[in-house]
Formats: structure tokens, sequence, C-alpha cells
């Protein structure tokens, strides 16, 4: 009995060493609430990303710079700046603002994202331009066939 108070304590210690932390470094940027901001911008429609970016205007610190560039990382809204936003996460990391490791490795993956986001822009846009040529190529046959009928010499 005495082993399960003292474990309910130790618990209840832990938890409020946690929540004392928080309150006592209030600059502390929060793995679970920037987890929380980042599934809120994901699941958002673009009249709610546009309200979270006004929302995010005139706000300075470094828990705001850091909403602002995860919200600019979020397509689908014209505020959207992937380059911008890698730029500001990138800084965020390495200027020794007070990430923990969990929102470190948090900012990590969303940089990931963003890497993947562009490599697949990127890989889309020369799609997109070999299927231009094709068409074309197309288009330059079937005229070429139709001025070939026009002639008369389509006796196959």
């Amino acid at each position: 009995m005495r082993s399960g108070i003292g474990a309910l304590i130790l618990a209840l210690a832990l938890t409020g060493c946690a929540s004392l932390q928080r309150a006592l470094d209030p600059g502390r940027i929060d793995a679970h609430e920037t987890l929380d901001f980042m599934v809120r911008l994901h699941t958002a429609d673009s009249a709610e990303l546009a309200a979270i970016g006004a929302g995010l205007q005139g706000v300075a610190g470094p828990r705001a710079a850091l909403r602002r560039a995860l919200w600019q990382s979020v397509p689908g809204h014209p505020g959207a700046a992937p380059a911008v936003a890698r730029r500001q996460l990138e800084s965020l990391l390495a200027d020794g603002v007070a990430l923990g490791d969990d929102a470190r490795l948090l900012l990590r993956v969303q940089l990931q994202h963003l890497d993947e986001r562009a490599r697949l822009a990127g890989r889309n846009a020369d799609l997109a331009a070999r299927n231009r040529q094709l068409q074309e190529q197309i288009e330059a046959l079937t005229a070429l066939e139709r001025a070939m009928g026009e002639d008369g010499d389509n006796a196959q």
C-alpha cells in the first residue's frame, strides 16, 4: 500500500514539475502546443487559415514566429510561403530559441515535409512540361496526317 501511495505521490510530483517548468519558463515553446497548432493548421479550411494568419499579424516573440512559419508552410491560403517558412523554421532551430527536444523534432519533421513537397512540386512541373511537349507532338502529327489525307496520297 505504501508503494502505491509513493508511486502516486511521485506521479503527481512529476506532473507538477512539468507544469511548474512551463510556468517558470513561459518563453519555452511546448511541443504539445506546437503539435496541436500543426494539427489545427492541417485540418483548417481556407477561411480558418486566413483567420489564423490575421491573428498572427503584429504578434512578436519566438512562439509567434514559430506559429507564423508553420502557418506559412501550409498550402491553401494566400499567405502560404513555403520558402519563407523554411528559412524561418531553420532560423528558429539555429538561434537557440527555447525549444525542447520534442519541439525541435517536430520542426525537423516539418522541414522534411516542406522538402518533400518542394521535390514533388518540382517533379510535377517536370511532368507537366513533358506532357505539353507530347501534346504538341500529337498536334503536329495530327496536322501532318490531315495534310497527307487532303493531298489524296492516302491510298493505304
